[in-house]
């Protein structure tokens, strides 16, 4: 079983008393611990409530409260994960199956102008179907040179 961590930064809550009182704050940020948000009753879906029925739950989701129902839940943090642009570039050529990572398009006229200009080529093409048109434009986008099917 894993142990209580914060809800904001994901610190161990394990080096404080049991339970969580009130007036807890993470050790880390100083975030409030006794709210909604590291409660097991915390529906992120459906923030206006909760799915204990007896409570009435607080606007303030992050405030300290004094809620009877208040449980800590364990998996209470959920990091976040960015994605940098090169990160999507290679989904979006992992989706389509383009696995070029030469991205034409840099010279002085830029990417816009090679979609703009695919674009058109695309369009005056009529075997093509939407599917492969949208896939064209989205590589000319890019930057990756278009195929033809």
């Amino acid at each position: 079983m894993t142990e209580l961590a914060c809800w904001n930064c994901g610190e161990s809550l394990a080096a404080l008393p049991q339970p969580i009182s009130r007036h807890n704050q993470c050790p880390k940020c100083f975030e409030e611990l006794h709210c909604c948000r590291l409660c097991i009753h915390f529906d992120p879906q459906n923030a206006s409530r909760c799915y204990d029925d007896r409570a009435e739950p607080p606007m303030q989701k992050e405030n300290a409260n004094f809620c009877e129902y208040w449980h800590g839940n364990n998996n209470a943090f959920k990091p976040t994960h960015k994605t940098s642009g090169s990160e999507a570039k290679a989904k979006l050529n992992a989706l389509f199956g383009n696995s070029d990572d030469n991205a034409p398009g840099d010279s002085e006229h830029g990417a816009d102008a090679d979609a703009e200009e695919t674009t058109q080529q695309v369009n005056a093409e009529s075997p093509l179907s939407a599917e492969e048109k949208a896939k064209a434009e989205l590589q000319a986008l890019f930057g990756a040179p278009s195929k033809k099917p």
